[in-house]
């Protein structure tokens, strides 16, 4: 309410971001250089989305721009779009269970 900072923190660092069951509350966790993680806590009235929409939008830049320093990191399978997680996870669940399937047949 007075406009002082709570708390000053590098998005690179942030370890965790959520909602409690009361909108209220909302908390995330941060790593530091001494290998120690703090969890900072809120309540704001009257609720916490705002508060966790600008985190979610600094993240997402902050993702962005490691993107945009390094280009084709991300995109290591060539010029197409990068594949969902389901996909990946379809990937390699299927590859999984093929072993599997290869295996029992031997």
């Amino acid at each position: 309410d007075d406009g002082k900072q709570i708390a000053e923190c590098r998005v690179r660092f942030l370890s965790f971001l959520g909602i409690g069951q009361d909108v209220k509350h909302c908390a995330f966790i941060m790593h530091t250089a001494q290998d120690q993680f703090i969890a900072h806590v809120f309540h704001c009235e009257p609720s916490t989305g705002a508060l966790c929409k600008t985190i979610e939008a600094a993240c997402k830049l902050r993702y962005q721009k490691c993107l945009d320093a390094h280009p084709g990191v991300s995109r290591g399978r060539g010029a197409g779009t990068p594949r969902s997680i389901s996909a990946t996870l379809r990937s390699v669940f299927g590859s999984i269970t093929g072993r599997k399937a290869r295996s029992a047949e031997s």
